[in-house]
């Protein structure tokens, strides 16, 4: 009993380092035994995004809590930009071993997502070439979303979520990878429903605290493993496809491709390929389910933006091109507050404080881990109007104020922004307006729409939500 009081008395003194700059006072909190309450069964129970709110107003702007390390999460947009744009003084942290030993085998530790300077700038260069051209992407993403609506031909309610996760991943391969994955036709099946076997343990609070559970030969985890070894050999076998294709000198500007050709090493470009096909298609996904939930509750939202699409193609008598895309004024707004509202990743982590600083009021000691509670600035009362409201026209330039516009970052900001933003969000335009071109949306009676507390990415439990589709 000594012993565990003596190790809770330790975590609960490292708390307490972080002080106001002025008044010493010590910094919101949770303890020991409250963050791993929080982590192991609230987090679990309300999922990730209406926790973290939760959290911000229990405790403040700026809080902190113990999960495998102490934890300070930041919540006050200007503390945030603050941070994520001074990446040398606020570098990515190398995680806790135990959720190393879990997640190494799956996406590795030399992505660009997780290395700093100087690699991290030689790496990120390399790969903006891959995203720097939006205009071709058009055409692949254009087919690709004419597929995906066309199995929703029917008369019948339709899940609609795996197709979605299919569609994205296969814009992924197509535009990205130089691979035509062909997942809603079918291909691809094994390393996909590998993933998704992964995603669903990978971040259980008790494979993170206890690691070693992987290992025991029980079903379950049996599975997993070799979940976890058919994803990496997928992963590698399109690395030898594409070195294949540049040995024959077939002309490429993929992703992959402009790894090999800048030599970057084999295992950094295999931790690439599995943090791409995560943050590639998941975010995507997400953003993509939470819309068409959006239009079919709100149909008046989804006529007016059919009218504008309508009025822009002439009726729908021709296909929409690239350069009508910038003339969709409501759409943007639509995709704006939907990515407001639900936020495809709530809170963003993974930096630490290189030295003793101050953020913002507080002082932080070298080596603190920081979050950043995004879903939290995106509906703060104080920043904006009913904020649970859905509400595309609050982006109009005369609704619209200097903050509101400045704590808008679902893609996080500074140097370290998401590298396919404009993919994401030209995908999501194309999509949307083919949805709107051939079918009327709406929710079957009984359907509930709630988010899936056990996914990491804000995504809404799209087991339990089947939409009717009709056409225009």
């Amino acid at each position: 009993m000594g012993c565990a009081l003596l190790f809770l008395h330790k975590k609960e003194k490292i708390l307490k380092r972080y002080v106001h700059k002025e008044t010493a006072e010590v910094m919101p909190h949770y303890g020991y035994l409250g963050s791993l309450y929080y982590f192991a069964v609230v987090r679990r129970r309300k999922g990730l995004a209406m926790a973290t709110v939760d959290s911000r107003r229990e405790l403040g702007g700026t809080y902190a809590s113990y999960f495998l390390r102490p934890i300070v999460t930041i919540s006050d947009v200007e503390d945030v930009k603050y941070v994520l744009k001074n990446i040398d003084d606020f570098p990515k942290e190398k995680l806790p071993e135990q959720v190393l030993t879990v997640i190494r085998p799956v996406f590795g530790t030399e992505s660009v997502g997780s290395i700093n300077n100087p690699s991290w700038h030689d790496h990120r260069s390399i790969m903006n070439k891959a995203f720097t051209n939006n205009k071709m992407f058009f055409d692949p993403l254009q087919a690709k979303s004419k597929q995906c609506i066309d199995l929703w031909k029917t008369d019948q309610p339709v899940l609609i979520g795996s197709d979605i996760q299919k569609m994205t991943l296969d814009a992924l391969g197509s535009c990205i990878f130089g691979k035509d994955f062909d997942s809603l036709g079918g291909k691809l099946a094994g390393p996909l429903s590998a993933y998704n076997t992964i995603m669903k343990y990978l971040l259980r609070p008790y494979i993170l605290l206890f690691p070693w559970t992987i290992q025991l030969p029980i079903p379950p985890f049996n599975n997993l493993r070799k979940c976890i070894r058919e994803f990496d050999e997928a992963c590698w076998h399109f690395i030898e496809e594409t070195k294949q294709q540049l040995a024959k000198q077939i002309d490429s500007s993929n992703l992959i491709s402009l790894m090999v050709m800048n030599g970057l090493p084999d295992q950094a470009i295999r931790d690439n390929v599995g943090v791409f096909f995560l943050a590639g298609h998941e975010t995507t996904a997400s953003t993509l389910s939470w819309a068409c939930v959006m239009l079919a509750t709100h149909q008046d939202i989804q006529t007016k933006l059919r009218n504008e699409i309508a009025l822009k193609t002439d009726n729908f008598s021709r296909d929409i091109t690239y350069d009508d895309l910038k003339d969709f004024t409501y759409l943007e707004y639509f995709i704006k507050e939907t990515m407001r509202l639900y936020p495809a990743a709530p809170i963003i982590g993974g930096r630490y404080t290189l030295k003793d600083c101050l953020v913002g009021n507080w002082f932080l000691p070298k080596d603190t881990s920081l979050q950043f509670n995004l879903i939290s600035m995106l509906q703060d009362p104080h920043t904006w109007d009913q904020p649970l409201l859905f509400d595309p026209d609050r982006w109009s330039p005369d609704r619209l104020t200097k903050e509101q516009r400045s704590c808008w970052l679902p893609f996080s900001y500074g140097p370290r922004i998401c590298i396919g933003m404009n993919f994401s969000l030209l995908e999501q335009k194309i999509f949307l307006c083919n949805l709107l071109k051939f079918r009327k949306i709406e929710l079957t009676q009984g359907s509930i729409v709630r988010i899936d507390p056990s996914n990491p990415i804000h995504i809404p439990d799209m087991k339990h939500i089947a939409f009717q589709f009709s056409s225009y």
